[in-house]
């Protein structure tokens, strides 16, 4: 196992307070204070003030804003793209909608204008990132929408200057190599490049849009409705946006309207089957605990038609995941790998669930080039895999989910490590109180070699290495209660590591892994598990 460095990105976070509505009595003071205390209000006076002000996974992040749109230049990314985003926009809507003060429409408009008139086109910036570009289209020409029939204007220079940059913008979109390509960030691109030809009626960029869009969700969507980008929470991202293009146009800006209905409906199943028990969402790939509510992707009709059998398998996609609410257990195989997006090499890691998280993953720090688990999140040694010798040497797409015999079985092939051939199998009981991995590797070069297998834990887990009828056993804990063990005929020990449950978690959550080695040229090798 490599060194791993922690570097971490220091959240100044304000937790906004949620204060509970007061009734009344009739007092129209009253209510008028609690209106002009409203959150987006709050928010859109300090950035106002000098506080530039967003919202990244439910937390405040602040930082001063003296009007120097380059003074953002050199911070996170991730809050580069918020703020280059105009994420905050909908906020001085909000402000407006509560107060009816025009004021807060005009200092809208002022940041954007000032922005366009500081921030000149350059791919290599944050400021015209890609996506970050589509963001910030999709944000003005929403806030436009809303605005064009209150009572401001802009003056004729600076609604030229407006209408100048969405014009370039959109063109940049679908007529040069500013598009980002077959991915979701062109797909994002080509969102805001429609928004915008419907709006203004440029055909020749609805036709390109529309086109784009179409192969996107058919090339990116697999034939189970499951999106291929390696991440549960990037299925829903894709979801949530498709949805939006079902519910704003029809077949005459969709020419194949109908096919996408019929992607986005399938695409339930995985919706529901990928949560945990719980509701939240396994770390997998790029993916942070977020809680789901389903009622918010799909109408009660298109969920209570879904597939309701507790294991399903997702071939294409590379999930296999068994589910049973009613013993509040969950298990996801994983063994796929068709796009680049979003993967982390965790070719056959699982993630077990029983009332709670046992086994789970490093999780996922964030973008943060600077940051050395933004490389590590995506490495084998921050998954339930096989090392060998020490560090994989690994090329190719080759890893798979393959059939059984068994509905109590999962098993996967990966090609991808240099000279190996690995095979997982895991076999398992309905409440999940029984798990025996096998895993079987075989040397190509018919050399010897150290296999290193790896078993995160939750957080929450403390475990404790015994021995037991000549095994050696890691009995597990959860707040000082015996929960169950692992055991192996292989030498194991544990190792130090980091969970993330959410991007630039400051610090992360401290963790123990399992590490189980063994060594030889084919090797047959079990774990077995069992929990209370």
């Amino acid at each position: 196992m490599k060194l791993r460095i922690l570097c971490l990105v220091i959240l100044s976070s304000l937790v906004l307070s949620a204060c509970e509505q007061e009734k009344l009595n009739h007092k129209p003071e009253q209510k008028i204070e609690q209106i002009n205390n409203s959150k987006s209000k709050i928010t859109a006076d300090k950035i106002i003030k000098g506080t530039m002000v967003i919202d990244f996974k439910g937390k405040e992040q602040t930082y001063k804003f003296d009007g120097d749109w380059k003074a953002f230049s050199n911070i996170e990314r991730s809050f580069q793209r918020l703020i280059y985003g105009f994420s905050f926009l909908d906020d001085f809507f909000n402000a407006y909608e509560d107060t009816k003060d025009i004021s807060y429409i005009k200092e809208g408009y002022s940041l954007i204008i000032s922005f366009i008139e500081q921030m000149e086109f350059d791919k290599t910036k944050m400021s015209w990132h890609d996506e970050t570009t589509a963001l910030r289209m999709t944000n003005i020409l929403n806030f436009i929408n809303k605005t064009e029939k209150l009572d401001y204007k802009l003056s004729n220079e600076d609604e030229k200057l407006l209408d100048e940059n969405l014009k370039k913008t959109a063109e940049l979109f679908a007529f040069t190599n500013f598009y980002s390509g077959n991915n979701n960030h062109g797909f994002f691109q080509d969102e805001a490049g429609l928004m915008y030809a419907v709006k203004y009626g440029r055909d020749d960029i609805k036709d390109v849009c529309s086109k784009r869009i179409e192969k996107y969700i058919k090339d990116n969507f697999d034939n189970d409705g499951v999106h291929l980008e390696n991440s549960s929470e990037y299925h829903y991202v894709l979801v949530a946006e498709l949805k939006k293009v079902l519910d704003n146009y029809d077949e005459k800006v969709i020419p194949n309207y109908n096919e996408l209905k019929e992607i986005y409906v399938k695409s339930a199943d995985f919706a529901y089957q990928t949560l945990l028990p719980n509701g939240i969402i396994p770390n997998i790939g790029d993916s942070w605990s977020m809680k789901i509510n389903l009622k918010d992707y799909y109408s009660e009709d298109i969920l209570n038609n879904r597939n309701t059998n507790k294991r399903q398998t997702y071939y294409e996609s590379g999930y296999d995941i068994y589910k049973n609410m009613d013993k509040k257990a969950f298990l996801l195989f994983r063994g796929g790998y068709i796009k680049n997006p979003h993967h982390h090499n965790d070719d056959l890691s699982f993630w077990l669930y029983k009332d709670g998280n046992i086994f789970t993953e490093f999780g996922s720090y964030g973008y943060e080039e600077s940051n050395p688990h933004t490389k590590y999140q995506t490495d084998f040694e921050a998954h339930n895999t096989l090392i060998v010798d020490n560090e994989n040497k690994f090329k190719g797409k080759d890893v798979k989910i393959t059939k059984t015999d068994s509905p109590w079985e999962m098993s996967g092939v990966t090609n991808r490590i240099s000279n190996i051939t690995f095979r997982r199998n895991i076999k398992f009981n309905k409440d999940l109180s029984e798990i025996s991995i096998i895993d079987n590797v075989k040397a190509l070069d018919e050399q010897k070699h150290k296999y290193t297998r790896l078993f995160h834990l939750d957080p929450s887990i403390t475990p404790k290495i015994t021995q037991k009828l000549g095994k050696n056993v890691v009995e597990l804990y959860k707040d000082d209660k015996f929960i169950g063990k692992l055991s192996t005929k292989d030498q194991v020990d544990l190792i130090d590591d980091f969970y993330y449950s959410v991007y630039y978690q400051n610090p992360p959550q401290s963790t123990k892994v399992i590490k189980v080695d063994s060594s030889g040229v084919d090797k047959e090798m079990t774990v077995d598990i069992e929990l209370k």
